[in-house]
C-alpha cells in the first residue's frame, strides 16, 4: 500500500477539517482523496483505517488543525483545491 497508517491519517484528517471549514467546497476535499485510493484494494484501506495507528494520527492531526486561526484554515484549505493560485 502507498499509504502508512499516518499518511493517510494526515490527508484524511486535513480533507475533513477543510471539508468543515469549507462547507461549500466539502466535496471537492472529499473528491481528492477518493481519487487518491479508488485503486487500492478496498480490504487493505479499510485495514489501515481500523488501524490504532491510524486512528491516533487522525486523533492528533485534527486536534491539532482544531487550533488553527479561521482565515490561516481557509488559506491553507484552499491552496489544497488550488495550488497554483
Amino acid at each position: 500500500m502507498p499509504f502508512t497508517p499516518q499518511s493517510l491519517a494526515n490527508l484524511q484528517a486535513t480533507i475533513d477539517f477543510c471539508g468543515k471549514s469549507e462547507p461549500k467546497e466539502a466535496a471537492k476535499f472529499h473528491e481528492q482523496v477518493k481519487q487518491l485510493v479508488q485503486s487500492l484494494p478496498p480490504k487493505e484501506v479499510a485495514s489501515v483505517l481500523e488501524s490504532d495507528d491510524y486512528k491516533s494520527t487522525y486523533e492528533a492531526i485534527s486536534s491539532m488543525l482544531e487550533s488553527l486561526a479561521k482565515p490561516d484554515a481557509v488559506q491553507t484549505c484552499q491552496r489544497l483545491l488550488h495550488p497554483k493560485n
